[in-house]
């Protein structure tokens, strides 16, 4: 499974590995879908559950680097709710209009 889910992926010279397979798009960001045996699953919450074992319930899996179809487990941390909504909402808050 783990050779599939890395084969749908592409790294970045920033260091991320974008999804470059299925998307949606909840609240207008993208993130990356994973099949696994008929059920989809985010692709970050199954890059981060490889590399550091299953989420503990009730936990987000926060983008360090606030790109949402990265997937590389080094940017990914696993948050509480509360955490997760502060960080982002820092992160839309320091984003300039053109």
């Amino acid at each position: 499974m783990q050779e599939r889910f890395w084969s749908y992926t592409e790294a970045m010279p920033s260091g991320c590995i974008e999804w470059r397979a299925g998307c949606f798009t909840p609240g207008g960001y993208r993130y990356g879908a994973f099949c696994v045996s008929g059920k989809v699953l985010l692709a970050h919450r199954v890059s981060y559950a490889f590399a550091n074992g299953p989420i503990a319930p009730g936990l987000h899996v926060h983008h360090r680097c606030e790109n949402t179809l990265c997937v590389n487990p080094d940017h990914l941390e696993a948050v509480t709710p509360k955490e997760h909504v502060r960080r982002t909402a820092n992160h839309v808050a320091n984003i300039s209009l053109c």
